[in-house]
């Protein structure tokens, strides 16, 4: 590989990690041959991560949906890894909340 393209590349990641546009979404579930259960949910925002992680499950849902839909209300863009599938990423997120709830949330990731 070209020495020009990895001098390139790490230049691009280095300002998309600091660009004040992009919000970085992580979450942490059992291995889905076990079970539904998540773990924990964190946002990396300007550099600082929220981790969402108490023993409340439901409630670690509710405050990482809201504070992802803040920072996307606020125009920011958030960036995963593969959370498109329907047993990971928002679908799964959002069905757990309601097995654990009743109720439904809102989440989106806007692209």
């Amino acid at each position: 590989m070209c020495i020009c393209y990895i001098s390139y590349m790490k230049n691009m990641i280095k300002n998309i990690l600091t660009d004040e546009n992009f919000f970085f979404i992580h979450y942490q579930c059992d291995d889905f041959s076990i079970g539904r259960k998540i773990h924990s949910l964190s946002v990396l925002v300007n550099g600082k991560e929220i981790q969402f992680s108490s023993t409340d499950e439901a409630e670690n849902i509710k405050t990482f949906c809201d504070k992802v839909n803040e920072l996307q209300r606020d125009g920011l863009i958030p960036i995963h890894w593969g959370q498109t599938k329907h047993h990971f990423g928002e679908a799964h997120i959002k069905n757990r909340f309601k097995e654990l709830t009743n109720k439904n949330i809102s989440l989106t990731y806007i692209e």
